[in-house]
């Protein structure tokens, strides 16, 4: 009689822990769920607030683009980004490696060349 009794207690415990298997499986799909969406709406508004600071900082930019602090500011932000690239410049030509512009120079030098073949080869003769 006790093994009958502990056959369906244990029956019901294991329905009750399926159970809530079942229900934390479908908790956790509706949490991921809600967490795309409030994702979405997060990056939606993150979106705006661009939007509207990019909007409002143009307007402002050009209320103070003429004074000399703007100047300044602008002069220096140009003479930093000139000295980091001159300091990469630096850095890449202690590695052996091409900068950018070489890169950039090189690739207008093969396309060039690329353009010259490809004429070549329409001008020459088919042998077939």
């Amino acid at each position: 009689m006790a093994t009958q009794g502990t056959d369906i207690g244990f029956d019901r415990f294991s329905e009750v822990l399926r159970n809530l298997d079942e229900q934390a499986t479908e908790f956790r799909g509706k949490l991921e769920d809600r967490g795309r969406e409030v994702a979405s709406e997060f990056q939606k508004r993150a979106d705006e607030v661009r939007e509207q600071v990019t909007e409002e900082f143009q307007k402002r930019e050009s209320q103070f683009k003429d004074t000399p602090l703007y100047k300044r500011v602008a002069q220096v932000a140009e003479d930093v980004e000139f000295e980091v690239d001159r300091r990469r410049g630096l850095l890449y030509d202690s590695f052996g490696l091409a900068t950018k512009d070489e890169v950039a120079k090189l690739n207008k030098k093969l396309n060039a060349i690329a353009k010259k073949l490809n004429q070549l080869t329409k001008e020459a003769p088919k042998e077939l």
